[in-house]
């Protein structure tokens, strides 16, 4: 049987048919439908079994199909509709575009090359014949006919010039389409840009700003996703702060958190398109692409990203990223213009919520110093000072901050306030805290009397002095995790703080010496005559309520009237406080309460002290007494051993005589009492220990004697 070229039934004029297609142009708005008609009627002209238009995309060097038509069952007819085909995949196809030729194609040519047959038999195609659409000079599509079951089928020329005629039409509507889309596309855009206006002016919240602008670049020139980084100067790092998506790959690498730091030290292409000045497209291909910028693209899959420095005045705040994760895009100058315009809106929109946040944050710091400053203003305590001043700082700098406040110590250097606190809390007037030496950041603020930053080992510390009186009291340290510049309205806040614990430091010292030269004695600096009564009065309650003993010593000066007629008061005056100073080193430190009791008399308190020192707790009573707050006091050696060591002391030290020569030798007596647990009372306590005093007294002087009931 000889080959069949083409169906019996009687084949329309083909001029006739053109007109049908080009009637087909004007008579629907439908673009999608006035493709599919003309691929059919295209089809239908050419008594074929499949037909498809495909538009060209020469910025991309693609092809997309646009319509496509058989009358045979096909599921995926309509999936294949905007597929994008790469030309390199299509060597005839671009031959034909370049040649402006039609191409006729049959798989079992010999002449065929591989390739070509090997793309025919995968989409089942005998025998197919292409042409090109040309619109004036420009190439812009493919117009394709098909036979996929007969064989038999060879193109006539009469074929081929029906389907040059109706290749007219079809690039005709492609121009149309392009025409609609560009105006369908601009309006969008129009309408996008003024969207965006709107949404980004409307809000001065950081945040709200930001996922506009992501959102707004997405919808502008319809990439796969948007991004939005901040840039801090006082860390020198961008922030991760808004992500839009449109669309993301299936198997692609979770996202980084919202708020995740990029150390520019870390990412030097990050900091090249942040000073660049000017957008940079970066392609997942690009063999010069910084390393930092590849491994960031293949991690996230990224074909093309659009990077738009965001800039206020010259200064860098932040940058714009576009990203198409589908394939490698080509941005025409409307995109690049528009997404311009969205940049310079977005710098300043963001330069401006960033005045707004640190405006809200310093009005939020200025609310918190005014209720620190109420806490400093009413205390003068030193410890509940220092807690507030700790308080503060993680108010103004957050939880994860580290307060740390040194103190003047007793030797005028520098200790934590821990250890200041703690000495200030014993009676004894002579063991100041020691001294350590501040570390380098704090010594070069203290010099200056200034606040002074660093980055340390921990992070980023800030110091400042705590200065009063044009001399410093001590110094606070902040200390933050992250590597960053304090800005200068935290550091006015810490400084605005630190004045005011300054000032309440040095009341509070002030405050201290008032109290403590009310229950001091101004002549031997031991307690005086009114401390010694009230605390007689809690020890002694103290001891009833647990059965602990209490014993209490009184010395008296031997024959003091004689040496004040010899020597003079002022002599007189000197032994009196070498006496108290003995007194107040001999006995135990924070527990035993040596007094002055009036003239040249003198006492001394000794808690859970006995008479021979004798232990006298039963086992009950000392688990009893051990689980008490303000904790058991070592047992003492006796309360005679104490008088008599003291006795001792005294009669062993060379006094200042006349001329300021030490050979005048005193003694004292010394009474001692316990405490009666049938009549437990400060008063009789007093009365025993100086009723065992002047027995001594009459016994000879310079001797020990207790009292017996």
């Amino acid at each position: 049987m000889p080959s069949v070229t083409r169906r019996s039934r009687g084949r329309a004029d083909p001029y006739q048919i053109v007109l049908e297609v080009g009637a087909t142009l004007t008579g629907s708005l439908d673009l999608d439908h006035v493709f599919a008609t003309i691929a059919r009627q295209v089809g239908e002209a050419l008594d074929v079994q499949y037909c498809d238009i495909h538009e060209f995309d020469i910025a991309n060097d693609t092809m997309t199909c646009v319509a496509e038509w058989t009358p045979l069952p096909d599921p995926d007819q309509e999936a294949y509709v905007g597929t994008v085909v790469p030309l390199e995949e299509r060597p005839g196809i671009r031959a034909l575009l370049g040649e402006g030729k039609l191409l006729e194609e049959y798989v079992d040519d010999p002449a065929l090359p591989d390739e070509a047959r090997a793309l025919m038999r995968r989409w089942g195609e005998l025998a197919s014949l292409e042409v090109p659409l040309v619109y004036g000079d420009e190439v812009i599509g493919v117009l394709c006919v098909a036979e996929r079951e007969r064989r038999e089928r060879r193109f006539t020329s009469e074929d081929q010039r029906l389907l040059e005629l109706l290749a007219g039409p079809a690039a005709i509507a492609i121009r149309n389409a392009r025409a609609y889309r560009k105006r369908a596309e601009r309006t969008r855009r129009l309408t996008a840009v003024l969207d965006a206006t709107r949404a980004i002016t409307a809000t001065m919240d950081l945040d709200e700003v930001m996922r506009h602008v992501s959102e707004a670049a997405v919808q502008m020139i319809d990439v796969s996703q948007s991004a939005v980084y901040e840039y801090r100067p006082e860390s020198d790092s961008i922030i991760f702060c808004s992500l839009y998506k449109r669309y993301a790959p299936p198997d692609g690498q979770p996202d980084d958190s919202l708020g995740t730091p990029y150390a520019l030290d870390d990412h030097p292409g990050d900091r090249a398109i942040l000073t660049a000045g000017d957008m940079i497209v970066e392609y997942e291909s690009d063999p010069d692409l910084l390393p930092d910028r590849k491994k960031s693209m293949q991690t996230w899959g990224e074909k093309t990203v659009l990077n738009v420095p965001l800039a206020f005045r010259g200064e860098p705040v932040g940058i714009l990223r576009l990203y198409d994760m589908v394939s490698e895009r080509h941005f025409d100058p409307e995109e690049i213009e528009l997404i311009g315009s969205l940049g310079e809106l977005a710098s300043a929109a963001l330069h401006n919520a960033r005045l707004s946040r640190a405006q809200t944050e310093q009005s939020a710091r200025l609310l918190g110093l005014f209720g620190i400053s109420r806490a400093l203003g009413s205390t003068f305590d030193l410890g509940t000072a220092v807690t507030a001043a700790e308080d503060g700082v993680r108010q103004l700098f957050g939880a994860a901050a580290e307060a740390d406040v040194w103190l003047r110590a007793g030797d005028g250097g520098f200790a934590p306030a821990g250890a200041v606190l703690q000495d200030d809390q014993q009676p004894a007037p002579d063991a100041p805290p020691a001294a350590e030496a501040p570390p380098p950041l704090a010594q070069e603020a203290l010099a200056a009397l200034r606040p002074a930053q660093a980055a340390e080992a921990t992070g980023s510390s800030l110091v400042v002095p705590l200065v009063a009186r044009s001399r410093a009291e001590g110094f606070v340290r902040v200390t933050v995790p992250e590597d960053r510049a304090f800005l200068p309205g935290e550091v006015e806040a810490l400084q605005v703080l630190a004045n005011q614990a300054a000032v309440v430091l040095a009341n509070a010292g002030l405050y201290r010496q008032v109290q403590e030269q009310a229950i001091r004695d101004g002549l031997t600096g031991l307690y005086n005559h009114r401390y010694f009564q009230e605390r007689l009065q809690q020890e002694c309650t103290l001891a009833r309520r647990y059965g602990m003993p209490l014993s209490l010593v009184m010395l008296d000066v031997d024959d003091f009237k004689r040496f004040n007629d010899k020597h003079g008061h002022q002599m007189g005056d000197d032994v009196l406080r070498e006496v108290g100073h003995i007194l107040a080193t001999a006995v135990r430190q924070g527990i035993d309460v040596p007094a002055r009791y009036g003239g040249e008399e003198f006492a001394v308190i000794l808690p859970h002290t006995t008479t021979s020192g004798a232990q006298c707790l039963g086992h009950r009573l000392r688990e009893e007494l051990e689980g008490l707050e303000e904790g058991l006091p070592p047992r003492g050696t006796g309360a005679m051993v104490v008088g008599d060591r003291l006795r001792e002391a005294v009669a062993t030290q060379a006094f200042a005589g006349r001329g300021g020569r030490r050979y005048a030798h005193l003694t004292v007596s010394v009474g001692v009492a316990s405490l009666d647990q049938d009549e437990p009372s400060p008063d009789r306590l007093v009365s025993n220990a100086d009723k065992a005093l002047y027995v001594a007294k009459g016994a000879g002087k310079n001797r020990t004697e207790v009292f017996q009931a």
